[in-house]
């Protein structure tokens, strides 16, 4: 893959060769279109080529000075994500260096990409995979040290072969070393020289979509390498006997053999799908013990690709283990491919009989749609379309320098194209009708050869799909990997509504964003139990409200908050009273510290108890500071003077104690009569505080509390479950609950303050200390600790609503929103055979995303359930059977994000498609803001038999077929070459051909047919 980094020697650079091959005292410049040297002395200024303004990149680009400039850097962007292939070529049209007639960039900066050439004449002594070694004409002997499979950071490699053997004599300037990024001539040969038409065909190269043969896929074929890694820990158990002894059934023999007795697969091993890398067996739970027999979990690292690979090299020590793997892929549909002028697209594969031919037999092995030109505003690849033609004839590349003596491209190109007898396009033939296509104005259609390069955005990477799966700790679906969840967004749930599915977002929320064991261990064994209602988030959300100091009271589905009082606190947390704030004992046993945070004799065993901390003295609820301060008439800073002791409040001294006393003073009713008084008849500023604090005081007299009951002498400790604590995989890393930080901070304040007024009871500003640390648990004060800062640690309400934005708040993200199972992800890819209301379903993808509805399907025809998910796993005809007649009474819900409105979120009846690719009918794509240049959507499995029902009745496109902007518009249209094409179709007949008429549309398709 090329990098910008790669290519070292500037265009600056060539320049400056150039200037220094004149001598010292001399420069070269152009009089008259005559190159002259000119004296240095003589020389006033020094004007680079305009070459020189772009960057190496760029200048693998020819014509861009007849490109937009977006254009151009879209095409330098897709050069820098294009793969080495197995056979890749130079293109037929590259760009010249000024100044070097037939010289390309493309020459040049072969040796910034592995390429080798000699610098002096010699004879090459050793020649092998590692080095070649030649001795100079001037007797020097030079080592040259070859890359051999060297990964890179885009999950392929460099790699480097001699071309010449020893005993060769070798010239200045012959290649001595080609690299998988180069040509035999030592040019850069990132992609193939493809025969292009540009010509909508049949639907398939719809909105950025690309066609390309069968035979062109193979040629297509780029080269991969995977690192896989593990680091291992304590809690693994390695080597092939001890993992064999465990597992002794999860590999066959053949794959057993491969490995050594570490357990990591040997170099040279060609590895299939499936097949292990490293064996390893895990402790589960830490290690947990049932019996006497410790529980283990298959941690093996396999090989999970489609295409066979070869074991290139393997890295290991006590840290960990890593292997590395090289493969080979053909370009398969929804592979992402592209020019240098910014078209781009995935693709479609045709069999080559299928693909259109020109009138003089040239088969295309790509077909553009050819309003990706004007679209896109990038003509000038016409031009490289029509050289390449000329290069195709005649063998001979072009090597054009821009800003040069082209002042006319489009001239250009037809004076060469007439200087060769060719024509720039044709008539192209259906191969399978013997039709003949024109453009609607009769005229030929483009064709020619386009250089073309496959990108790194692979169909197969870019793909996932889950079931039922591993959970994060508020156990909601895990994030991540080829099993990781997808989410349902609040802008989902915007949609859901406006559809009127409201069942649908209860069935992501309940059956398919938590873990419910018992419900899926029953469900799969064919039950249909009762799903639980209230997800750990919200009751994490509910507790969070509560620890922040906030009474929560649900009632007849609605929420009533009010101040958190001691009564609160007490029926909470009872007598069980925290006193240390550590958490576990991380350098030991990682057990809980007694006393601490995690102490199960306090909080239980399953962590869902609550506890306390008794402050030193009572503090303000941090909630009710400000209708405190109302109330007492206070401004911010005398509040904050009062609390740490540094001004009085009247009669009531200074610190907690004085507000505790102000508040307990107020008569609520008495208080409100002359707070109307004074909206009565004070003036502006006192009308706008009376206001607020009758509010206040509505509020108590609604509630039943006192303002006196807003001071706290019981803190509470939110449950342990809530606020987990565990270590990241494979290193040992302490992941901790902000919240634990904070709660520490407090308790440590708290057992401070215990131990100075054993010394003096002048402590107000400490106590303030103590509050301001609540106040740092709650999120309503920012923490203070550098540490604290340094890891951006939040309180509990900020996690809650947020910070600055709402959008990763727990409201947002796990309220509103929710990760969930049985849902996959797809790149789509346009399949005009599908009805509306169909979607094409990657197979391998159904398999896991259904699994769990075809579990219970195959259970409750009797089926053993261990058999049943072995029939899966086999993938036999049973299973297929049942995942076929699941699919007809279970739809698929598809989104792709953003979802703008109702139509970015529809139910479509699956069917399955070989490859990794969502296949879409185009009729629905501009719902869905859709093309096809490397989109991808998710597509979900309903669990619940409303949401099942809703998705038929309201989510298919059928049922959405009106615009809501105005009501009588179809929503569900045709599009750019569709739309064109039923204009063309629609045009009046020729008055000089006879009108036709049939008996049926079928009698029509094979008159059409026939010619």
């Amino acid at each position: 893959m090329l990098r910008p980094k790669d290519l070292l020697r500037s265009t600056v650079a060539i320049a400056s060769e150039y200037r220094k091959a004149a001598d010292d005292d001399f420069l070269p410049a152009m009089s008259h279109g005559r190159e002259e040297l000119v004296r240095k002395t003589d020389v006033d200024y020094l004007i680079p080529h305009f070459e020189e303004a772009f960057s190496p990149l760029s200048n693998l680009i020819p014509f861009k000075s007849a490109a937009q400039g977006n254009r151009s850097a879209m095409g330098s962007r897709m050069l820098t994500q294009s793969l080495p292939l197995k056979n890749g070529e130079a293109p037929l049209v590259q760009s010249g260096v000024p100044g070097r007639p037939d010289r390309s960039y493309y020459q040049e900066f072969g040796r910034d990409v592995g390429a080798v050439f000699a610098e002096q004449p010699g004879i090459v002594l050793e020649a092998t995979d590692r080095h070649v070694l030649i001795e100079n004409a001037d007797g020097t002997k030079k080592t040259i040290h070859l890359d051999r499979y060297q990964p890179s950071n885009r999950k392929t490699y460099s790699h480097q072969e001699p071309v010449v053997g020893v005993g060769q004599h070798v010239a200045s300037g012959d290649l001595l070393v080609k690299s998988n990024m180069t040509d035999d001539q030592g040019q850069v040969a990132l992609g193939l020289n493809a025969r292009v038409v540009m010509v909508p065909w049949k639907g398939l190269n719809f909105e950025d979509g690309m066609l390309v043969s069968e035979s062109f896929a193979r040629r297509m074929t780029s080269q991969h390498m995977y690192q896989s890694r593990l680091d291992w820990t304590p809690d693994y158990k390695r080597g092939k006997n001890v993992f064999m002894g465990i597992f002794p059934r999860t590999f066959d023999r053949r794959q057993l053999d491969s490995m050594d007795d570490e357990g990591i697969v040997t170099p040279g091993t060609v590895v299939r799908s499936g097949d292990p890398l490293i064996l390893a067996a895990r402790l589960t739970d830490g290690g947990i013990k049932k019996g006497k027999r410790r529980l283990f979990s298959d941690a093996s690292v396999t090989w999970d690709h489609h295409d066979d690979g070869v074991v290139t090299d393997v890295f290991h020590n006590e840290k960990g283990t890593a292997v590395l793997v090289k493969t080979e892929s053909q370009l398969r549909d929804g592979d992402k491919i592209s020019n240098r002028f910014g078209n781009k697209g995935v693709v479609r594969i045709l069999p080559d009989d299928e693909m259109p031919q020109t009138e003089d037999g040239m088969v295309a092995e790509v077909a553009f749609a050819p309003g990706s030109t004007a679209g896109r505003g990038n003509p000038v690849q016409l031009a490289e379309l029509a050289l390449g033609k000329i290069a195709m004839k005649t063998g001979k590349p072009y090597r054009l320098p821009d800003f040069e003596d082209i002042d006319d491209i489009p001239a250009f190109v037809d004076a060469e194209l007439r200087k060769h007898g060719i024509e720039p396009d044709s008539p192209i033939i259906d191969r399978r009708t013997g039709k003949k296509l024109y453009n609607g104005d009769g005229s030929g259609i483009a064709n020619g050869s386009m250089w073309i390069m496959k990108l790194h955005h692979t169909s197969e990477s870019k793909g996932s799909a889950r079931g039922i799966g591993a959970y994060a700790a508020d156990e909601t679906p895990a994030k991540g990997g080829d099993e990781g969840s997808k989410r349902i967004a609040p802008m989902h749930l915007n949609a859901l509504v406006a559809h009127g599915a409201y069942n649908t977002f209860l069935d992501a929320k309940y059956h398919r964003g938590q873990a419910n064991d018992d419900y899926w261990m029953q469900y799969m064994q064919g039950a249909s139990p009762q799903m639980k209602k209230t997800p750990l988030v919200y009751r994490k959300f509910e507790n969070s409200l509560r620890a922040s100091g906030i009474h929560v009271a649900p009632s007849e589905g609605r929420l009533n908050i009010m101040a958190l009082t001691d009564g609160d606190v007490a029926k909470l947390a009872e007598n069980r009273e925290i006193m240390s704030g550590e958490t576990l004992r991380w350098e030991k046993d990682k057990t809980p510290v007694t006393g601490g945070l995690f102490d199960p004799a306090l909080f239980g065993m399953d962590g869902t108890r609550w506890g306390k901390m008794t402050p030193v003295v009572p503090i303000l609820n941090p909630v009710m500071e400000e209708p405190a301060r109302i109330l007492l008439n206070l401004k911010q800073k005398e509040l904050k003077a009062v609390m740490d002791g540094s001004m009085p409040l009247g009669k009531h001294g200074t610190g907690f104690s004085a507000i505790q006393k102000a508040l307990s003073e107020i008569n609520v009713p008495l208080a409100m009569n002359g707070y109307r008084a004074r909206i009565e008849n004070g003036n502006a500023m006192q009308r706008d505080h009376a206001i607020r604090a009758l509010g206040y005081l509505k509020g108590c007299e609604t509630t039943g509390l006192h303002p006196g009951d807003w001071m706290l002498s019981a803190i509470p400790i939110l449950p342990p479950k809530f606020r987990p604590v565990s270590e990241m995989k494979d290193s040992n890393v302490p992941l901790v609950d902000d919240a634990n930080y904070l709660y520490k901070l407090m308790i440590d304040t708290n057992n401070a303050l215990k131990d100075l007024r054993k010394i003096t009871k002048n402590t107000a500003k400490e106590e303030y200390g103590l509050y301001d640390a609540y106040k740092q648990v709650t999120g309503l004060a920012d923490p203070t600790h550098p540490k604290l800062v340094q890891r951006e640690v939040r309180g509990l309400l900020k996690h809650v609503f947020g910070v600055g934005s709402s959008k990763f708040s727990m409201v947002q993200r796990n309220l509103l929103g929710t990760p969930t199972d049985m849902v996959g992800r797809a790149v789509t890819v346009p399949n005009p055979d599908l009805g509306l209301d169909e979607v094409g379903l990657p197979e391998d993808k159904a398999w896991s995303v259904y699994r769990p509805h075809l579990v219970h399907r195959l259970t409750k025809r009797g089926i053993p359930w261990a058999q049943a998910a072995q029939y899966i796993e086999d993938r036999n005809s049973v299973a297929r059977e049942a995942l076929l007649a699941e699919m007809e009474e279970r739809p698929v819900i598809v989104d792709r994000a953003p979802v703008l409105h109702k139509w970015g979120i529809l139910a479509f009846k699956p069917k399955l498609m070989a490859g990794d690719a969502l296949h879409i009918n185009s009729f629905v794509q501009k719902g869905f803001g859709q093309d096809n240049d490397g989109d991808q959507m998710n597509f979900h499995a309903p669990a619940s038999p409303e949401a099942v029902r809703e998705a038929f009745e309201l989510l298919l496109p059928s049922r959405s077929l009106i615009q809501t902007s105005d009501l009588k518009s179809a929503q569900p249209r045709l599009i750019s070459e569709n739309a064109a094409g039923l204009f063309l179709a629609s045009l009046p007949p020729d008055p000089n051909r006879p009108t036709r008429t049939f008996a049926s549309w079928q009698d029509a398709e094979r008159a059409y047919r026939r010619g």
